[in-house]
């Protein structure tokens, strides 16, 4: 069972920027012991959220190393906004050279979910173009380079406020196989997916959540699926804990992927700050993990 969960840069060097992040690591008395119980209640992996190419070298030494010595795994939530270039991956995306020098003590393979790239106007098509472009010189990079490193281009939430060729299953399909790549999969942003559903639903004027609740993605996108991005939907939008059985419909995700042969990671994406007030930050972060948890595990015992 591989349970992952997203920190912040800050949040794993002990520095959370928000005031309830920084009460939750104090009341586990700092970043090593919140990994630590994480680590006791089934974790087994760590998304860093976002390890953005501008990120120094140090600073992402300094966060992979954190992580692997709590033995636990790593995710990167990366980026494609910046100007960087070179023959090898570590020239291309700079934070990452020390990982890329010794993940192999640590964990098989390196994966990367990351958005396609967006903007508040323009042309979908170009936008999608520009992505594969992108993912194609990667893709090809890491090749030469041997290295096992899985980009997965996420299924966004579609927004009024964007152009974004990968906030529909169709569009992140077709920008994946236009990678042609084995480098290159998908990210099943499970929250994004559900609000998607729901928006679609309640534009055709079905206002209940029980069709948007049934729906599934695609095949050949649940297929492709090499990451996950889990969390549940609330009053202040997405990124909010699995408290709630209504808040997605985990269960029915879970039993998709497995049917399809899905190996990887089932990572939880949650934001604090969008959390409820009628329970502890702690109770709703364990909640949702002990939620995930059980999901998973019964899904392999009924394939058993």
């Amino acid at each position: 069972m591989r349970l992952g969960f997203s920190l912040s840069p800050n949040m794993i060097l002990g520095k959370p920027q928000q005031t309830k992040s920084a009460e939750l690591l104090a009341y586990y008395g700092g970043a090593s012991g919140f990994l630590h119980e994480l680590k006791d209640q089934g974790i087994t992996s760590i998304e860093i959220r976002y390890m953005i190419r501008e990120m120094e070298e140090e600073a992402g030494e300094r966060i992979v190393h954190q992580l692997w010595d709590a033995g636990l795994e790593v995710t990167v939530h990366g980026h494609v906004d910046g100007e960087f270039a070179g023959a090898e991956f570590g020239d291309v995306y700079p934070p990452l050279k020390e990982m890329l020098k010794a993940y192999n003590k640590h964990q098989k393979e390196i994966v990367m979910p990351i958005h396609a790239f967006a903007a508040p106007s323009g042309d979908r098509g170009e936008l999608a173009r520009r992505t594969v472009a992108l993912f194609r010189e990667w893709s090809s990079i890491v090749a030469t380079g041997n290295l096992p490193v899985i980009f997965a281009i996420e299924l966004n939430r579609a927004k009024a406020s964007a152009i974004d060729p990968g906030d529909t299953c169709e569009g992140v399909i077709e920008m994946v196989d236009a990678v042609q790549s084995p480098n290159a999969g998908i990210t099943w942003d499970m929250g994004h997916y559900y609000s998607n559903k729901l928006v679609e639903a309640h534009a055709a004027g079905d206002l209940t959540t029980e069709r948007a609740y049934e729906q599934l993605p695609p095949p050949a996108f649940i297929e492709r699926t090499v990451h996950t991005h889990i969390h549940g939907l609330g009053e202040k939008g997405t990124h909010c804990p699995l408290s709630e059985r209504q808040s997605l419909p985990l269960e029915s995700y879970v039993k998709a992927l497995k049917k399809r042969g899905y190996r990887g990671v089932y990572n939880l994406e949650l934001d604090f700050s969008r959390f409820p007030e009628n329970d502890s930050l702690s109770k709703h972060v364990f909640s949702s993990i002990e939620r995930l948890r059980n999901c998973v595990a019964d899904t392999e015992t009924a394939a058993i």
